[in-house]
């Protein structure tokens, strides 16, 4: 009897086993929480990977925003996002949004937001969720102007399109030098040429493979980019007015004020001319020309005044303009806002045929030159020396192609004062 009773306290005092059972109650909860330590991990993972295509698609339609194509936003950042790996459809969503619903950057137009949304089927998670996870992504990109050009090329196949030649000396700080060309050589730099400027920027390459020129840079050059916009493509200076007699191209003044209006047959100023000019000039049927030696300056006693010089065509031919060497040509365009041509010193109308002779413009004017305001030149090249750095002045070179062969000068410090529509370098980048 006293040993079955022993036996029976012995088994209720046993402890032996206890272990394993609680071990086997508690393994499926250890092994729940690190399931779900591992889902949550999955999750955190794909929100990277989510992130990362928003960026990219926000970013992508940025860039249209850029180019100034708004309708294409949504295919480009749906395209940049689906090859970041995010497909769309189904309960995959993306939305993109011009201007932005939400953030910082609500109701701005240069800004692009993308959410992207993808749901997650639960594992372990099903211990704790009754419905799927649904992981999301948002990215705003936004236009930004970076700089402003003060010399295009416009042409978008020309080797060579913007070039510094020789052993000329180009100084443009503050300004971009840029061409939108796609050749490999868009800007050019040979010889001992000297380039300081805030920045280069070509839709194509930048050739210095002689090596032996200087380039000296406020930011980093910019390749393989967009185009920039041509900031006179929509002026229209009106209809050439009729031939006026008394402006005889035999008869230039060589001195005092000449008459502006229209001239044709072109006009040419000699040498020894010391001459101003004041308002609108149309010369067309011939070549405006300054010859080496001759001054010419701006009749302008209020700050307004200013000329306009607009080479085009009556019946004959498109005019061309060539200053010539050691001329001193010191002229401004208008800066009225109520002047239809303000801010437009010379503007070669855009009828003007693609020319065999490339520089058949040329403002070889030299150091005493000083030209403010838009030189324009859509269809034909321009081949550009001097211009005055005495002063903080306005000179822009938009032109087919654009040539620099002997020291210049060229700022935009006045440019907005002056009425001058800039060339705007604007980039994309992420702001949300």
């Amino acid at each position: 009897m006293g040993t079955t009773l022993d036996r029976i306290k012995q088994f209720i005092h046993d402890r032996r086993g206890a272990l394993l059972a609680t071990t086997a109650a508690a393994l499926p909860v250890v092994v729940g929480f690190a399931g779900l330590g591992v889902e949550v991990g999955m999750w955190y993972s794909d929100k990277r990977d989510l992130q990362t295509a928003a960026d990219a698609a926000a970013l992508s339609g940025a860039f249209e925003r850029v180019r100034g194509n708004p309708s294409k936003l949504q295919s480009a950042a749906t395209n940049e996002a689906t090859r970041n790996g995010f497909l769309v459809g189904g309960d995959n969503t993306i939305a993109v949004n011009n201007p932005p619903l939400s953030g910082s950057r609500a109701a701005d137009t240069k800004a692009v937001e993308v959410v992207l949304t993808r749901p997650h089927g639960l594992l372990f998670a099903k211990l704790f969720l009754a419905n799927d996870v649904t992981i999301a992504a948002r990215s705003t990109a936004a236009v930004s102007t970076t700089g402003e050009a003060c010399v295009l090329a416009l042409d978008r196949t020309a080797n060579r399109a913007l070039q510094n030649t020789g052993s000329s000396t180009v100084q443009m700080q503050g300004c971009v030098m840029a061409s939108n060309s796609v050749a490999a050589d868009a800007i050019y730099l040979s010889g001992s040429t000297t380039v300081n400027a805030y920045s280069l920027w070509t839709t194509g390459g930048i050739d210095n493979s002689g090596g032996s020129a200087a380039v000296t840079l406020a930011r980093p050059a910019t390749t393989h980019a967009w185009d920039l916009e041509d900031p006179l493509a929509g002026f229209d200076p009106g209809p050439v007015p009729p031939c006026n007699p008394s402006n005889d191209p035999s008869k230039v003044p060589k001195s005092g004020l000449i008459p502006n209006g229209m001239w044709c047959g072109g006009m040419t100023i000699g040498s020894s001319a010391n001459v101003k000019m004041k308002g609108t000039y149309w010369i067309a049927d011939g070549d405006f020309t300054i010859n080496a030696g001759a001054t010419i300056g701006c009749d302008c006693p209020n700050e307004t005044d200013g000329v306009t010089i607009i080479l085009t065509k009556k019946t004959v031919s498109y005019a061309h303009i060539k200053i010539n060497g050691n001329a001193d040509v010191q002229l401004r365009a208008p800066k009225d806002p109520n002047d239809p041509f303000r801010g437009v010193l010379i503007y070669q109308d855009r009828g003007a045929p693609t020319s065999t002779n490339t520089w058949a413009n040329k403002l070889n004017g030299g150091p005493t030159m000083k030209l403010e305001g838009s030189l324009y030149f859509p269809k034909q090249g321009v081949e550009f020396t001097g211009n005055n750095s005495n002063a903080h002045t306005c000179t822009q070179i938009i032109a087919r192609v654009v040539a620099f062969t002997g020291n210049a000068y060229i700022d935009n410090s006045a440019c907005k004062a002056a009425g001058v529509e800039p060339v705007t370098v604007t980039q994309a980048r992420l702001v949300e």
